[in-house]
């Protein structure tokens, strides 16, 4: 910079754009490098999540990071106003989740992922604003993380384990762990796995807690570096999260269908009031069925103005609502489900953002990345 004339707002921000880049190529190879893994991951060991966790390095990463930092400061000499807002910007910017929920599903090739497929779930997903995906509801293809790393979002990965299974069975549990277990040890060494989730949507029983507890212990043991969660269930009578088994994971997955399962959309804001969550809220799913083309009605439950109907107001009370850290509605693309089979459904579940064709975007689609543009922005 000392070699070139330039003002110097384009001098700061070249310059932030340079260490930003720089710092994220550094957590990127210090999760693929071996040895450099075991420095980084004392971060990651932190099991609060407080103002505190960001001066948590090793002391040797310190190190090679401030050489990095001295070094780039050397070659490229930017104004000192440069630094100062680039550290301020790095250490000092909150993070709101903006995701969407995925499946493996085609509706031609059905549950077969491809090198192309999985490229367009990343590529939509990145033109919806997200820095964040959910991968539900089973481990999704080992090719999934690696392009998050390369694409820059982040996952939340996940074991099959939902609605009423058999809690009491011993097989059971043993399939869940090893199906757990493997999944940890494929991708931990990725930078994009930011959650490990156990579960979803389980009724809370004595049986139940003792398996999802002893689930989360289990992504603890393998990978103490991320986040446990699950999707936990509310009381609606008593508009309360009284899931036993948040208070053994770290984030607290809600899925929440207002609009559509539920009605009242002043219920949700009182969810948080009464229940004073102590650790983040992360909203698993919410949406609505919107139908396109002949098939679905012009206006009403199942119509594409409804389903649109349904974020608009989604957003105008989550904005509000300080508990919640992020989202990921439900879901990025029209599926396959047999268990719907009314008259609009036909055998699909119509909650996907962009239809089965995996080519129309529906109006929701832009609310939602408007929103999340502006969340990003700062202003939402």
């Amino acid at each position: 910079f000392n070699q070139i004339s330039a003002p110097l707002w384009i001098e700061i921000l070249l310059a932030i754009l340079i260490f930003d880049f720089a710092i994220w190529l550094q957590h990127l190879i210090t999760h693929k490098v071996p040895i450099l893994w075991r420095l980084h991951r004392v971060h990651h060991a932190d099991r609060d999540i407080d103002v505190t966790t960001a001066i948590r390095f090793h002391p040797v990463e310190i190190a090679l990071s401030m050489v990095l930092k001295i070094g780039l400061v050397y070659l490229l000499g930017p104004a000192v106003l440069a630094i100062v807002l680039f550290e301020i910007l790095l250490n000092g910017t909150p993070l709101f989740l903006r995701g969407i929920s995925v499946h493996e599903d085609d509706a031609h090739t059905g549950k077969v992922t491809s090198e192309e497929d999985l490229r367009r779930r990343f590529t939509d997903a990145r033109a919806l604003g997200c820095n964040f995906l959910r991968l539900a509801h089973y481990p999704h293809h080992e090719r999934a993380a690696r392009m998050a790393d390369e694409m820059g979002l982040m996952l939340w990965e996940e074991i099959p384990v939902y609605w009423a299974i058999d809690f009491d069975n011993p097989a059971t549990y043993a399939d869940a762990e090893n199906q757990l277990r493997e999944l940890i040890l494929r991708d931990r060494n990725g930078a994009s796995v930011i959650i490990w989730s156990v579960g979803n949507e389980n009724p809370d029983t004595d049986a139940r807690l003792d398996f999802m507890r002893r689930l989360a212990d289990t992504a603890r043991v393998l990978d103490p570096t991320r986040l446990t969660s699950a999707a936990c269930l509310v009381n609606h009578a008593r508009l309360k999260i009284e899931d036993r088994l948040a208070a053994f994971i770290d984030v607290i997955g809600l899925n929440e269908y207002y609009g559509w399962y539920e009605e009242d959309f002043s219920e949700l804001e009182r969810i948080g009031e009464n229940s004073a969550p102590d650790r983040p809220v992360v909203i698993s799913e919410t949406g609505a069925d919107g139908v396109i083309g002949d098939q679905g009605p012009e206006s009403g439950l199942f119509s594409e103005a409804y389903q649109a109907e349904v974020y608009r107001r989604q957003i105008a009370t989550l904005r509000n609502l300080d508990y919640v850290k992020g989202m990921s509605p439900w879901i990025l693309y029209d599926f396959r489900v047999e268990r719907r089979q009314n008259a609009f459904q036909r055998g699909y579940n119509h909650k996907g953002l962009i239809a089965a064709d995996k080519t129309t975007r529906k109006q929701a689609f832009d609310i939602l990345a408007d929103y999340y543009r502006a969340r990003a922005r700062g202003a939402g």
